[in-house]
């Protein structure tokens, strides 16, 4: 995408100044990707263990504290103009990317600690190795009230 960026924007228009246009800006889209990526990930995790509420103030301060002041600068201020602007989400992706990724360990951890039966489904998100079946010796898994023990040859009984 990068290499072919200057003949990208005559998919869409013959116009010189749209193809100039799509040229300057590609960049800061393809490090956007980066950001939004980290972003989408760990709030979509923060929603599966129903921690929700944080995710309003990060994105406020990621994205009207951060990013739309960036952009000002970037754009308006410094004269960078549409390359600013774009240049300035990436900054605010990744920052809430960051504080999400943050706030999903602790309240894991929270949530861990807090939770003795838990622990196995904390432990499959932290140790992904263990999401291809195995179990360690004596873990315990709860299935319809019933508890399930793993032997160490890997078979399980329920009790």
């Amino acid at each position: 995408v990068g290499l072919l960026r200057h003949q990208l924007g005559g998919l869409f228009s013959d116009s010189a100044e749209v193809q100039a246009m799509v040229a300057t800006v590609i960049i800061p889209l393809i490090i956007y990707q980066f950001g939004d990526g980290l972003q989408c990930t760990y709030a979509n995790a923060l929603r599966g263990i129903s921690c929700v509420s944080p995710m309003v103030t990060i994105a406020f301060v990621a994205y009207f504290l951060v990013c739309l002041p960036l952009g000002y600068v970037l754009g308006i201020v410094c004269g960078f103009g549409l390359v600013g602007i774009w240049a300035a989400f990436p900054f605010g992706l990744t920052l809430a990317g960051i504080l999400y990724r943050r706030r999903f360990f602790k309240e894991l951890h929270r949530q861990k600690c807090s939770r003795p039966y838990n622990k196995i489904a904390a432990a499959e998100i932290l140790q992904p190795e263990w999401r291809s079946g195995f179990r360690p010796p004596g873990s315990r898994l709860q299935t319809a009230g019933k508890v399930r023990r793993f032997s160490r040859s890997g078979s399980s009984n329920l009790q």
